[in-house]
């Protein structure tokens, strides 16, 4: 798909590092790459004690 589209990584938020990936809020500094790194997970869980993550995309 993401081929078809012309990308070559998908990036996604509302699925929170700290509830769906087991991030511990004070934890939370990165982004989460998965899936050989054509996902990126970029929602630091601000109203579960994380921190906004910003992300360089290139």
């Amino acid at each position: 798909m993401l081929r078809m589209l012309g990308g070559d990584v998908l990036v996604h938020g509302h699925s929170t590092l700290t509830k769906y990936f087991g991030v511990a809020p004070e934890d939370v500094r990165d982004v989460v790459r998965y899936a050989d790194g054509r996902v990126v997970a970029i929602d630091g869980g601000v109203y579960e004690g994380g921190r906004i993550l910003l992300a360089r995309l290139n």
